[in-house]
This record gives structure tokens, sequence and C-alpha cells, in this order.
């Protein structure tokens, strides 16, 4: 038993914009096998955000903006204190 996979997506170069289509067939173990790479072991600690998009760097990335007059609002991520003070305001 196999799976088919129909892949659309867009091909760019400077003068025209493509539509690709491209279709494939792999054995349903092995798409098991190609799936189960993509799942962290138990226990694992992933990194959500970093270099730029980190919550450390983020003055560096305001003044980023600054420099290059984006006017872009960055939204403010709460702390844990300030997440709970809201939860007792809204019971």
């Amino acid at each position: 038993m196999e799976l088919i996979f129909l892949y659309c997506f867009y091909s760019y170069t400077i003068d025209i914009i493509l539509l690709c289509v491209s279709v494939s067939s792999i054995g349903v173990y092995n798409f098991l096998h190609h799936l189960i790479l993509h799942c962290p072991e138990k226990n694992f600690k992933m990194t959500r955000y970093y270099g730029f998009y980190s919550n450390k760097s983020r003055p560096l990335l305001e003044r980023i903006y600054e420099l290059y007059g984006k006017k872009v609002k960055i939204r403010k991520i709460k702390t844990s204190q300030e997440r709970k003070k809201t939860s007792k305001k809204e019971t």
C-alpha cells in the first residue's frame, strides 16, 4: 500500500510566478518512519524563539526598527505575575 501526495507550490522568478505541481508516492511504513523522525524524545526541551524573536533581544529589535524608520508595534509579553493579576480581575 502506498500514499500519494500532491504538492502545489509557487516558483518565483524576476518576471514570472509559476504554480508548480508535483506528485509523489511513498510506502506507508516509509512515511511513518519519516514522520516519527520529527517527533522529539520524551522530556526534550525545545527552543521556541531565538535570535531577534527572543524576549532577551527585544530592545535591540525595537532599536533596529527605529533606525530603519519602521513603526511596528511590538506586543509586550506578560510575565507570570501579570497573568495572575489579570486572571484575578476577570473572576
